[in-house]
């Protein structure tokens, strides 16, 4: 049966020529997209319009005859819906279409038929490239207008035209024309400030949005506008200019506040040079009883003071209502407008902050504007901190730490003592950048016995980082470290020796002076406790700075001679010196390897020798192998993987062999096949792997009898030996677990033997047809399946094993694998399988299915 046949029977593809097909009937015609009948050269007679699909608006006289067309811009096809309205503009008629576009956009085109079909605007409308602008097209009885806007960029009333144009009629051109600028309330200018304001306002409200500046409004860009930080910038040079000599008219200026809750008592505006703008519209929302207006005088600075009853708000913008006249003016501008709030009055920076620390409304912003407020911030806020609780406690904390001030030193500190958990990192922060007071806050918790664990613990990470650098502080926090080592529980003593080994790990200075501290200790003989930490932080230190080792060896062994008997002080020195990796030190470790009475020492020495170089912790390692305690052995094992070349190297792979072949403890056997894999050149090796893999015979006799070391040694044998015959018969034995088998069957794949394809085939075969199979044969079958498509194979046993996959009843994930295998092989005629698994009950065959059909197209 050939190749073609095989597919026909095993994947269900039907590869024989269609049936005679009847000619099909012409297709009838398409409607168009949208069409409408209106008057439009008022010869009482309706013409029609009608936008076909091609994107071609056409114009039809009464009689049928077309009086003209307009193809739209763009592509037809991305049309997907169309509107037509009739509209008299200026005593003109016009239809008005407006096509929508897949992407959001519009295309609107609008045209008159007074005379011959005019075409006043066909373009698209919408966003623009990152949808920074959008262009926007208005027609109403007020005129055809072209505007843009941008989303960040509205007055407070609401309204969002930018750069508008009308159609000129009689020059039959887009023309500028002015914004809009409502009227309100008449308010008079004063030349000082309201009764009871401060001197400058705290800053609730900052100018976030302009009509115009002068290079967006010569490219009449809306993406081009930004913030008028101009006028708020202290300096009264620069300048937010609407507009030239006698223009700006409409154009505004857009602040905005956080906080919805406060009102405007007062702004203090400052003209630019040149004569005033004559007449400042305020909006404060919508609605004429939030809009007022002002006639400043002739020049400079003036004040406006805002009625009681002005409603609160969160936006203020200043609206160009009459630019001055062109006569002696260099233009429109504004240099500085300041902004007062019912907070910018005596005490109102302190209200504030009470705001803050009672979670009033509001309290967001409050916290924005305290933090702006430098020394004057840190104080309102410390004042508060020890009433408040929960989240508004967290808030005044956070305010504290970002403003950096000394002045909130002492208030940071006192609130370390009590902080909560999701309190700490950012007390800990805050007091890191204030220098020298930070540092002092830091040493007052850190020596005092009566502060919590929690404080010690942070204080002696400040300090730790102070220690690290040569900041103003940093020789007190050095000095209060060095002398706290060994005080304290362990907790806070853990803390002080990783505060010390970070900063000598940052400043090699700290390192000879943690082994002089040690060195002398050890001199005294005196406390076990100091000895330890000083030899822990000073090991962890000088391994990883350069130069450290040779500065820290002479002080580890001098307190090693001179170290107490007891477990802590003894077993922290070994860490501190396995840590330093010095060949010298080995003597040391070696006789600790050897402590007949205490497995943990002698696994801490063990560990450390496994990174040393040379004979000496080759012996170590060796002996540690045959150790009385599994964990020394586990270690052991560990460390001689990497010395399996170069002298010793027949006898370190002997001594792994011997365990994994013989120890009792399945985590030592496991270390000694992760070891084997890194040794197969040794002889031995790859039959020792082997062995424990597989056993001897086909039944998995003589394997080891724990999966997780039989995985590790498969593992190892396909390093050393990818095609090994072991490999295939551990995924071929039933009797291996089926995580063994699984891993096999992917290491078959990947080791591409001259069988190996088949091999999968067989196993994927016998599991499919296993009566006693369950869900977890399943992971069995999809790991051959995947497998199979690693080799690549597209023999006819290999389809036939994948037509039986792709069909499995009862496991979708079998299903799965076999449709993505398919999508991998894409042999010839394979489109009506994945088609069919296209169509399959489960959503996970779905999506692999029509994964394949995509891959299978290209």
């Amino acid at each position: 049966m050939g190749f073609r046949m095989a597919l026909r029977l095993l994947l269900g593809i039907s590869l024989s020529a269609p049936a005679q097909a009847t000619p099909p009937a012409p297709p009838a015609p398409i409607p168009p997209l949208v069409e409408a009948r209106s008057d439009l050269d008022g010869d009482g007679q309706p013409e029609r319009l009608f936008l076909g699909r091609d994107g071609v608006l056409h114009v039809e006289g009464a009689d049928g005859r077309e009086r003209g067309q307009v193809t739209l811009p763009g592509n037809p096809k991305l049309m997907v819906s169309a509107s037509l309205a009739f509209v008299t503009v200026e005593e003109h008629r016009v239809a008005h279409l407006r096509a929508r576009l897949h992407d959001g956009r519009t295309v609107e085109v609008v045209v008159a038929l007074a005379g011959p079909l005019e075409t006043l605007f066909d373009e698209r409308t919408g966003p623009v490239g990152d949808g920074e602008r959008r262009v926007r097209l208005r027609v109403d009885e007020n005129g055809v207008v072209r505007f843009q806007t941008s989303p960040t960029i509205t007055r407070c009333d609401g309204d969002d035209m930018l750069f508008p144009e009308r159609w000129d009629f009689a020059s039959k051109r887009f023309r500028p024309v002015d914004l809009d600028s409502p009227p309100g309330l008449p308010l008079k200018p004063a030349s000082s400030a309201p009764g009871g304001l401060a001197a400058e306002p705290l800053g609730l409200f900052h100018f976030v949005a302009a009509s115009t500046e002068p290079s967006a409004a010569a490219e009449r860009r809306a993406d081009l506008l930004a913030a008028p930080s101009e006028l708020e910038d202290g300096n009264p040079s620069t300048l937010w200019t609407a507009g030239g000599p006698g223009a700006g008219r409409g154009e505004w200026a857009t602040a905005r506040a956080q906080d919805p809750s406060h009102r405007i008592r007062a702004l203090r505006i400052s003209a630019g040079p040149g004569p005033s703008p004559r007449a400042i519209t305020l909006l404060l929302g919508p609605g004429a009883a939030s809009r007022f207006t002002v006639r400043p005088p002739a020049r400079g600075t003036f004040f406006v003071a805002l009625p009681d009853d002005a409603p609160p708000t969160a936006c203020v913008s200043l609206v160009i209502a009459e630019p001055p006249s062109p006569a002696g003016s260099p233009g429109t501008a504004l240099a500085e407008v300041a902004i007062f709030t019912d907070a910018d009055v005596a005490g109102g920076l302190e209200q504030l902050a009470a705001d803050v620390a009672a979670c009033r409304s509001g309290s967001d912003a409050a916290g924005h504007v305290l933090a702006a407020q430098g020394a004057r911030g840190a104080r309102a806020v410390a004042e508060k901190l020890p009433t408040a609780q929960g989240p508004c406690r967290r808030q005044l904390i956070e305010i504290l730490a970002q403003l950096a001030e000394p002045d909130a030193a002492p208030a940071l500190g006192h609130a370390l003592e009590t902080a909560a958990a999701d309190e700490r990192e950012l007390i800990v922060h805050g007091l890191q950048r204030l220098g020298a007071r930070g540092a002092a806050e830091a040493v007052r918790v850190y020596v005092d016995p009566a502060q919590a664990a929690e404080a010690q613990l942070d204080a002696a990470q400040i300090l730790g980082t102070f220690a690290s650098s040569t900041v103003e502080g940093s020789i007190e926090a050095t000095r209060v470290l060095l002398a706290g080592a060994g005080r304290g529980e362990g907790p806070v003593r853990g803390a002080t020796v990783r505060a010390l080994a970070a900063a000598g790990a940052a400043r090699l200075e700290l390192v000879r002076e943690l082994a002089a501290a040690l060195t002398n200790e050890a001199s005294r003989s005196a406390d076990g406790r100091r000895l330890a930490d000083l030899a822990r932080a000073l090991g962890a230190a000088a391994h990883r700075q350069a130069g450290g080792a040779a500065e820290a060896a002479p002080a580890l062994k001098t307190a090693w001679e001179h170290a107490p008997g007891d477990f802590e002080t003894r077993l922290r020195l070994v860490r501190a010196i396995g840590e330093l990796d010095d060949p010298s030190l080995a003597p040391i470790l070696a006789a600790a390897a050897r402590e007949p009475g205490d497995e943990v020492l002698r696994w801490a020495a063990v560990e450390g020798a496994a990174a040393l170089p040379g004979e000496a912790a080759r012996a170590i390692l060796t002996e540690g192998a045959h150790d009385r305690d599994p964990r020394v052995r586990r270690s052991a094992l560990t460390g001689l993987a990497a010395r399996v070349d170069g002298a010793g190297a027949g006898a370190v792979g002997r001594s792994i062999e011997d365990a994994l072949a013989r120890d009792g403890w399945p985590l030592v056997r496991h270390a000694a096949a992760e070891a084997l894999g890194g040794a197969c050149s040794l002889p031995g090796v790859e039959a020792a792997l082997a062995h424990a893999t597989a056993g001897d015979g086909d039944d998995a006799r003589g394997a080891d009898p724990a999966e997780d070391v039989r995985r590790s040694a498969l593992v190892s044998l396909a390093r050393c030996a990818p095609r090994s015959p072991a490999i295939a018969r551990a995924l071929g034995t039933r009797k291996q677990p089926l995580g063994v088998r699984e891993l096999a069957a992917a290491l078959v794949a990947k080791g591409d033997g001259p069988d190996a394809a088949r091999t999968l085939a067989t196993v994927l075969d016998e599991t499919l047809a296993d009566p006693s199979a369950d869900e977890r044969s399943a992971g069995l079958a999809v790991a051959c399946t995947r497998g199979l498509a690693r080799t690549h194979d597209t023999s006819r046993p290999i389809l036939e094993s994948l037509g039986a996959a792709s069909n499995e009843p009862l496991s979708p994930s079998v299903r799965a694998a076999a449709m993505e295998t398919i999508g991998r092989l894409c042999p010839d005629g394979a489109g009506v399988a994945l088609k069919r698994g296209a169509a399959d009950p489960d959503p996970i065959v779905r999506r692999a299915a029509g994964n394949a059909l995509r891959t299978c197209a290209k």
